[in-house]
């Protein structure tokens, strides 16, 4: 049977059983038997009623001009508690419902609070389960202060992903160009350069010299510079002299220089 069928078989035989004179007028109108049956049903609905049910009883009673003692005695003769108490356990058990509701909202109002001073993911998530948790409770602005932080923490992870790029970008750039200009610079700035350090790595096997102390041979004689020329007739990265080798080519160049460490070592570029 449904809610509104409930209410009707209740109306009418509380009316009946009342005495109440329009309601009873309306009820005495149905065939007897049919008043009879709903009176049936009263009882039964009454007697096998839910709390739900039994408070739908409740409020029809007191919406009713019934007296005190008319209220007591429908009560007592659909077998259910009187209004008044079916009343007050209705009003404790929203109160109760009311107040278990609020505090619910105010563990997660509360989490929402630390996640807004902490502006963190977890933190956030554990006030949305919690605020998902609530019943019997106005959550629209707690929700509002979620979805807030939620777009603004979004943002931030946006941010600092972007300059974690940029800064990973610009330490590759600066690997990179500490690689081009080696490990070694001089206090004037001169470097081996991207072909000399090239070079350096050829001669280190070649000589057995460390290619650092080739760079820095070429950072001091030629700054890198394939093409440097001085007027005494040193030419290329080592600056070595004609009487070593071709200069034209820096392949020229490194074996040149070969030549000029097997024949004085070191000392050819006076160290």
């Amino acid at each position: 049977m449904s809610t509104s069928m409930y209410r009707v078989a209740l109306l009418l035989g509380i009316a009946s059983l009342a005495s109440l004179p329009q309601e009873k007028e309306a009820a005495l109108k149905l065939p007897q038997t049919q008043l009879e049956q709903t009176i049936a049903i009263s009882n039964q609905v009454a007697t096998e009623a839910s709390l739900a049910d039994e408070v739908v009883l409740s409020n029809l009673l007191e919406e009713l001009p019934l007296t005190p003692e008319q209220r007591a005695d429908i009560s007592a003769r659909l077998g259910v508690e009187s209004a008044v108490s079916l009343g007050d356990e209705a009003r404790t058990l929203a109160k109760s419902n009311t107040d278990a509701g609020a505090a619910q909202l105010a563990r997660a109002e509360e989490l929402i609070g630390v996640a807004e001073a902490e502006r963190t993911r977890s933190v956030l998530d554990q006030a949305q389960a919690e605020l998902n948790l609530v019943s019997f409770a106005d959550t629209a602005k707690a929700q509002e202060r979620i979805n807030a932080l939620s777009a603004s923490i979004a943002e931030e992870e946006r941010l600092a992903a972007e300059q974690a790029e940029k800064a990973a970008a610009e330490q590759t750039q600066a690997a990179s160009n500490s690689t081009a200009l080696g490990s070694v610079r001089l206090s004037n700035g001169n470097t081996a350069g991207p072909v000399g350090i090239e070079a350096a790595r050829i001669m280190e096997p070649r000589t057995g010299v460390p290619a650092t102390t080739w760079e820095l041979i070429i950072a001091r004689e030629s700054n890198g510079n394939p093409n440097a020329a001085n007027p005494s007739g040193a030419r290329g990265l080592f600056q070595t002299m004609p009487f070593h080798g071709s200069t034209a080519t820096v392949a020229d160049q490194i074996e040149a220089a070969v030549r000029a460490y097997n024949a004085q070592g070191l000392s050819a570029w006076g160290m």
